[in-house]
């Protein structure tokens, strides 16, 4: 028979209960950084105050990191430079210069005052939607496909303004796409004062851009390393009665590991770093975009290059078992006639990641089932809409209406019906 392969996102993670949301992250780094400018000598009741926001969630993880975050505060040390960057000399055996750390990574950072300002405008305005909000079904501050359709957004238009192509820009509204240019440019002229003047050139630019979403993607690795990942799962597992050969994870954390032993993984985007390895290694997690531009320009301009998905895969040096696995699966068939089953879990599908799961969901030998949950009944639909952009609806049709019935949609939690049918 052929393989198993469970393929998750970061719908996992939320469903066994973890603040992993883009939202999460960033409610958490803007308490934070209130917090951090407290005096090192402030009682804990005063930062006890700025966290009061935790209190308000029904998900009792919210509280467990209120408590870490008030044990670190509490016991923190006069560590931080006057100008509140990181000391470098610091190491994070060193519990108050995980802090530090986490301060310097966001502090005067182009990316995470873009963001920031991006939220505060969605939360007063009935009219804006953060990332993909023209589509009506996504969970506003659930995905991360949306975080990196905004950086996505700015990319473009960036590229547009080298080579003073309008078409290059984006998918939304003018209206839209004006009110992140002007949040941007703002974002850079506030955080970039000691590091970019007038006439700067683009390659020093990119650089100094590229630093920044670096400095923003470890302090999300911080939160999630450290802070997620000592929380305990509100679930008894993912309940999908599957036990995989192989699993494809495009999460950043090891939560997986709960509930799977002596199956091969592959974090294809980075997993987070140990604590002891911050200091001995750089990060590998991979936080950019997809390719966007035409076939004819894909391969000669390549100024923001770095930003894209591939790329940092390839400078970061990631896992790329998955790629093995899909030349398993392929010979199983072409030999022996074995058809391999891939099994999709909190994934959105999205093209972001088409590049890497179209080798799994779009082949003759695979069978595809997808996970969807039952209390949000537009998520089958907006999953079959993102597959057509990654197998075509020529390759969907076939795989659903063929005997075997290779592309299917299965909600949870299961019925035993639905465990029998995949005993």
């Amino acid at each position: 028979m052929g393989k198993n392969l469970l393929i998750i996102g970061n719908g996992f993670d939320l469903a066994q209960g973890l603040p992993t949301s883009y939202r999460d992250f960033m409610e958490f780094a803007e308490a934070f950084r209130y917090i951090y400018t407290l005096d090192n000598n402030a009682r804990v009741e005063e930062y006890e105050g700025q966290l009061r926001y935790f209190d308000n969630k029904e998900n009792g993880n919210y509280g467990q990191i209120k408590e870490q975050l008030l044990t670190l505060m509490a016991s923190r040390k006069a560590g931080k430079a006057i100008d509140g960057h990181w000391n470098s000399g610091c190491t994070l055996s060193d519990i108050s210069s995980l802090l530090d750390r986490m301060n310097y990574d966001l502090n005067d950072n182009i990316w995470f005052g873009y963001f920031e300002e991006l939220m505060t405008i969605q939360k007063d305005s009935q009219k804006f939607r953060f990332g993909s909000y023209s589509s009506g079904n996504s969970i506003p501050g659930e995905r991360w496909v949306d975080f990196e359709k905004e950086i996505l957004y700015i990319i473009r238009w960036l590229d547009s303004q080298e080579l003073k192509d309008d078409d290059n820009v984006s998918d939304i509204s003018i209206d839209q796409m004006t009110l992140r240019t002007e949040i941007f440019k703002r974002s850079v002229e506030k955080n970039t004062i000691n590091e970019l003047e007038a006439g700067t050139p683009i390659a020093e630019f990119v650089n100094v851009l590229y630093k920044h979403l670096r400095n923003f993607t470890e302090a999300l690795e911080i939160y999630l390393g450290y802070f997620v990942a000592r929380l305990s799962c509100d679930k008894d597992g993912p309940g999908i009665g599957v036990m995989p050969d192989y699993i494809l994870s495009f999460n950043y954390t090891r939560n997986i590991e709960r509930f799977f032993t002596g199956v091969g993984i592959c974090y294809v985007h980075g997993k987070c770093r140990a604590e002891s390895d911050y200091d001995r290694r750089e990060s590998d997690l991979v936080l950019g975009i997809n390719e966007y531009l035409s076939d004819d320009k894909k391969d000669t301009v390549n100024v923001y290059a770095i930003f894209k998905k591939f790329i940092q895969r390839i400078r970061n040096n990631n896992d790329t078992t998955y790629y093995k696995w899909a030349l398993e699966m392929k010979d199983l068939y072409e030999n022996k006639h074995e058809v391999s089953d891939v099994w999709v879990y909190g994934h959105s599908l999205d093209v972001t990641d088409g590049d890497i799961l179209e080798q799994f969901l779009k082949p003759e030998y695979t069978s595809v089932h997808i996970f969807t949950r039952k209390k949000e009944p537009t998520e089958a639909g907006r999953l079959a809409k993102n597959l057509i952009s990654i197998m075509s609806e020529d390759v969907m049709i076939e795989k659903s209406s063929s005997d075997s019935k290779r592309l299917k949609f299965i909600t949870l939690p299961l019925t035993v019906t639905d465990q029998t049918q995949m005993e």
